[in-house]
């Protein structure tokens, strides 16, 4: 058994709701959950983009008053889950943060060792890579991957991404947190202005 699933976020349509790929995250997620393969789901995102059917149209910012955890905790309770079961994690505004953010405030204090993280399966080696140099040997990470639609470009850019990861944080030591999240307000251009 698991301590925590993980689900991270993906888009919200206009009218502030999950978009397709969102939901079906969430579904698997809140599926686990129901089959008591962990006791707590953690609804993983902050301000993000919102998309309508594929294409950016606008931006939450981090002074909304509902950001992509908010609304995915709302459908989590729609859905009949307990208000005690759902953790909420509101600050990320991109995957390393979701990993980061959700082990300095949840993971770490709790003392949590067992994780499961719920993604798009195209989305899956990068949250590992960034989950076991963010966690190092302290938590164990499985993910569960949604199926969705994977394209070359989309596998183009995701290693783009998780090498970019790689040669931003290639000097900080693998489990070391504190020191993840000093270099990602200085380096990177999502968290530089916080």
């Amino acid at each position: 058994m698991a301590d925590i699933i993980i689900i991270h976020s993906g888009y919200l349509t206009p009218n502030y709701s999950l978009d397709e790929e969102s939901a079906r995250r969430l579904d698997k997620g809140l599926e686990l959950l129901a089959r008591g393969i962990a006791p707590y789901v953690l609804m993983n995102g902050g301000p993000g983009i919102i998309k309508s059917e594929g294409i950016a149209q606008g931006y939450i910012s981090r002074n909304s008053k509902e950001v992509h955890a908010d609304v995915m905790r709302k459908y989590a309770l729609e859905q009949g889950v307990e208000q005690q079961k759902i953790w909420t994690q509101r600050f990320s505004v991109d995957t390393i943060g979701e990993v980061l953010f959700g082990y300095g405030q949840i993971l770490r204090p709790q003392k949590l060792k067992h994780v499961i993280e719920v993604s798009s399966e195209y989305h899956g080696p990068r949250i590992m890579h960034i989950a076991k140099r963010i966690y190092g040997k302290q938590i164990h990470t499985e993910f569960l991957a949604v199926p969705w639609g994977h394209n070359l470009r989309r596998g183009g850019v995701e290693l783009i991404l998780r090498t970019k990861f790689w040669f931003d944080f290639k000097d900080i030591k693998t489990g070391d947190g504190h020191a993840f999240e000093k270099a990602l307000y200085e380096r990177s251009q999502n968290y530089k202005k916080i």
